[in-house]
């Protein structure tokens, strides 16, 4: 007596004769000993029978009373719980190009014409499940692959996270240290050359009027001191605005182009428009905004040879927009780009860590131009971040 082999699959055989499904039951018991048959006399009671029973394969008649084989695989292929079931069609007699066509674009896997050698059948059958377990496998595969880029991804994004926490804490560290040093200048030696400022002069009153070379010397040293007075005045205001804290945004950067307008004598044109938005604006979104100016005008003065620069700072829709172009000489930006040359990662990164992009663009001999976009939101609220460039 054959002992009962253990099944490891389905197979599912839809016929409307009696005969032809113990046919197909006998030759696979037979030669497949290893797969379990459902037989049903129905396309619906196929359908019906998948809800509840999983199969590796399905053999279907196509020339069925109810609904043909050609329409139970398209409804199957439909399905999404079924879609994956390979399928054969079974037909009785040779099968023209046109039904042919039909039963693929249904989605049939496979066409059999009866009569058929038992072999063939049976490698036709293994055929289908060997393409229903690649399948499957590859299906696994990728749904393993798609948790692995999921972790990747997460990881990914929490060091990201990480990165960006430490890069806006050394940004504050950099501007808390700027603000301490302008400080320490303005209070302790700046007194110190006001002081020495007044005591020349004092002394400067006090020498003799005919002592003519000792007026010229205190003249001199007094001059010396102002000019230093003035350059620190200057480089705390660069450490530290101190009108972006008191006065505002607006302020700031009207004092900014001043300052390299007078400096450089460049033809530095400005149009401000942010009075009604400034209480919307953030403290770090105006920091933020104030120094990619003022990385974009060093560039200027630096590199560009420039004879006219234009700074426009307005509202556009809910983004506030910085704009800086001139008429210098221009650059090579892809190749500058891909050395990160003038500030350009400084800028963007900056940009980046309040949800801001910057855009440039440059062509030889025709200038550059730097635009900063940034929702008018604080940094914090980290909405939808844009891709860094």
């Amino acid at each position: 007596m054959r002992q009962e082999q253990h099944k490891t699959c389905n197979l599912l055989i839809v016929d409307d004769r009696p005969d032809n499904l113990l046919v197909l039951e006998h030759v696979i018991k037979e030669y497949l000993p290893e797969c379990g048959v459902v037989a049903v006399r129905s396309a619906e009671q196929g359908i019906e029978t998948l809800r509840a029973t999983a199969v590796e394969a399905a053999l279907i008649d196509l020339q069925m009373q109810d609904i043909d084989g050609i329409e139970m695989c398209r409804r199957l292929k439909d399905n999404p719980a079924t879609a994956q079931i390979p399928v054969a069609l079974i037909t009785s007699h040779s099968v023209d190009h046109t039904t042919r066509a039909k039963g693929l674009e249904a989605g049939a896997d496979d066409f059999i014409s009866r009569p058929i050698n038992n072999l063939e059948l049976v490698a036709r059958i293994r055929v289908l499940l060997r393409v229903k377990r690649s399948e499957d496998e590859l299906r696994r595969v990728n749904a393993r692959l798609e948790e692995l880029v999921a972790e990747r991804t997460k990881d990914l994004k929490a060091t990201i996270e990480r990165l960006e926490s430490l890069s806006r804490k050394v940004l504050m560290a950099q501007e808390e240290e700027r603000a301490r040093v302008s400080r320490e200048l303005h209070d302790e030696l700046g007194q110190l050359l006001a002081a020495a400022r007044y005591e020349l002069g004092f002394l400067s009153n006090t020498q003799a009027r005919s002592a003519h070379a000792h007026d010229l010397d205190f003249a001199n040293a007094i001059g010396m001191i102002e000019r230093a007075a003035n350059e620190l005045r200057r480089i705390c205001q660069g450490l530290r605005p101190p009108l972006l804290d008191t006065l505002g945004l607006e302020p700031s950067i009207e004092m900014l182009v001043r300052e390299f307008r007078e400096r450089t004598g460049m033809n530095i044109e400005s149009d401000i428009r942010i009075d009604e938005i400034e209480a919307r604006i953030s403290p770090d979104i105006a920091l933020c905004t104030y120094r990619i100016l003022q990385e974009a005008l060093n560039n200027i003065v630096r590199h560009a040879s420039a004879a006219k620069v234009t700074v426009s700072v307005f509202a556009e829709a809910s983004d506030l927009k910085l704009t800086v172009q001139d008429d210098g000489k221009g650059f090579d930006l892809p190749k500058v780009d891909a050395t990160k040359g003038c500030g350009i990662l400084g800028m963007r990164e900056r940009a980046w860590l309040v949800n801001g992009t910057v855009s440039i663009w440059s062509a030889l001999l025709r200038g550059t131009r730097v635009t900063f976009s940034v929702p008018l939101r604080s940094s914090y609220e980290r909405i939808q971040r844009p891709e860094r460039s």
